[in-house]
């Protein structure tokens, strides 16, 4: 996964995902994307592109629901994910917020590759960008209200 910063748009797959789902996704295609992630067996690996997702799809939900992210560090499609949200207030309801929740729970537990990742740059010297990582996950689960 190619990144370029901590914010959960500003990687190669959550960029392409939030490009798909502002050329013409749906709410399905936001629900599928977070089920795959909140799913994922506990004792079976999730795969970075999957989390990367799942995290973009939750952003969407937070933005639907009426609490946006204040980061200006989105890449180029996060904002018009987001304003796709914005126009999609169903996206926005409490099951998909649930939903969104038991998502990051799983990108954020053991067996989550992205936790891994950013677990291990933290262990080799580079935390900022870990604690970053961390800290946004923290702010899209309290917008969600977790």
């Amino acid at each position: 996964m190619g990144a370029w910063g901590a914010g959960s748009f500003e990687n190669d797959i959550a960029s392409d995902w939030a490009a798909d789902l502002a050329d013409g996704g749906d709410v399905a295609m936001l629900r599928d994307t977070l089920t795959a992630a909140a799913t994922c067996p506990q004792d079976e690996y999730l795969e970075s592109d999957e989390g990367a997702a799942a995290l973009a799809a939750a952003e969407v939900v937070a933005a639907a629901a009426g609490r946006p992210v204040r980061s200006v560090a989105m890449g180029n499609s996060g904002p018009h994910a987001l304003a796709w949200g914005k126009n999609h207030p169903a996206a926005g309801k409490d099951d998909l917020v649930e939903l969104a929740l038991a998502a990051l729970d799983r990108v954020e537990g053991p067996e989550s590759e992205l936790q891994e990742l950013w677990s291990a740059e933290q262990s080799a010297g580079a935390g900022a960008g870990s604690r970053e990582w961390f800290a946004e996950l923290e702010d899209l689960r309290n917008r969600l209200g977790g």
